[in-house]
């Protein structure tokens, strides 16, 4: 009857540790998949940054546009860092199933902040993006306004018709003008 019962009891804690361990599994088993979503937003991000680079590139004033490329890089690189954190810590946690609570708590608020940090970034990103574009259509107006100069120092010059006179006159300056 005593031996029994201890039987019983042992039976019960058993049958609890394993309805721990399995939440622990499909605890470990969700935060490989926002582990797996992070390296796939990691990759993305790695994409538009090097698409971002190309753009950079035809910029006139890429300095400022620079240090903000090298911000970002430095967040892609501790997020990168910071996934491989949460890979090793997965590892442990399957090892340690005695210690999965107060793990478990940890990759949770992990998992919170890289979801901002990835938040943020997307913002700083679609920033930056907006303004090289802005730089970029700058650039092209002015190298159109250039080119219109340009042309009319060469002396192609439109003609126009002198209301005055009704003859047809150069819009430019003539050629006897200097100066």
């Amino acid at each position: 009857s005593v031996v029994q019962s201890e039987v019983d009891g042992h039976k019960a804690a058993i049958r609890e540790l394993a309805a721990k361990r399995d939440a622990v599994e499909r605890e470990c088993r969700d935060l490989s998949e926002h582990v797996e979503a992070a390296k796939a937003e990691l990759h993305r991000w790695q994409r538009e940054y090097e698409q971002l680079q190309t753009q950079v590139a035809t910029s006139v004033d890429i300095s400022h546009s620079s240090e903000q490329h090298k911000t970002l890089q430095a967040s892609l690189k501790q997020v990168s860092d910071s996934k491989q954190r949460l890979e090793q810590q997965l590892a442990e946690l399957e090892a340690g199933v005695t210690q999965r609570g107060q793990t478990l708590a940890s990759h949770r608020h992990r998992a919170q902040e890289l979801a901002k940090k990835r938040s943020f970034l997307v913002t700083e990103m679609k920033a930056l993006r907006a303004t090289l574009l802005e730089r970029h259509r700058a650039l092209r107006e002015k190298k159109m306004t250039t080119a219109i100069t340009n042309s009319f120092s060469a002396g192609v010059v439109p003609m126009a018709t002198n209301s005055i006179m009704g003859a047809e006159m150069p819009a430019g300056p003539s050629d006897t003008y200097q100066a």
